[in-house]
């Protein structure tokens, strides 16, 4: 960074080398290029990706994003939940009108790893984004775009227009209050004579 200056705009906590392989490959587009990235899904919402999101939303529209959770792609990395983000660069994002901003495809595979005879139709329902019965795969328009939500979490994409809905009454909705007596007790495990 002391070299390269320009790194210093995706410095937060927790940042990660990913965050470095998706700037590089995005600034490497001209505009109208299109990108594919096998990530893991996190970045979505971790609050070190901030600065991530934010350089995306400005450059770049979300045109699909596949989300594999529980379905290993590489047996070597277990407890990775791998995703495919899909898109396009775009010159600007302030040169878009409200009708340009896309609101990508979502597939997102809610359950197990699959047996190898079972994986192939389930990896080619997420690829053309359908809808399998049965499968714990559901597919949908999302109800929000990546350019809408800026550096902000971008969790709301993964949430179809019901899920959003459901989120907003259950926010407007008069919380309960609580109220904390005492604070962590750290001697609830510990031995007394």
């Amino acid at each position: 960074r002391r070299d390269y200056p320009y790194w210093d705009d995706f410095v937060a906590p927790h940042v990660d080398y990913l965050y470095a392989f998706l700037v590089v490959g995005i600034s490497k587009l001209r505009v109208g290029g299109r990108f594919g990235f096998i990530t893991t899904e996190y970045w979505l919402h971790a609050s070190g990706a901030r600065p991530l999101r934010a350089y995306i939303s400005k450059r770049c529209q979300v045109s699909r994003i596949i989300v594999f959770r529980n379905l290993r792609l590489f047996p070597d990395a277990p407890g990775q939940h791998s995703m495919i983000v899909i898109g396009e660069r775009i010159a600007d994002q302030n040169e878009l009108s409200s009708a340009q901003i896309l609101r990508p495809r979502v597939s997102i595979y809610d359950g197990e790893n699959v047996t190898e005879s079972e994986r192939a139709e389930l990896v080619d329902g997420l690829r053309r984004g359908a809808r399998l019965p049965g499968s714990n795969l559901r597919s949908f328009k999302s109800s929000t775009s990546p350019q809408d939500l800026g550096g902000d979490s971008w969790a709301d994409v993964l949430l179809s227009n019901a899920e959003r809905q459901k989120k907003q009454r259950l926010l407007s909705m008069k919380q309960v209050p609580l109220k904390v007596s005492k604070g962590v007790e750290t001697t609830i495990n510990s031995l007394k004579k």
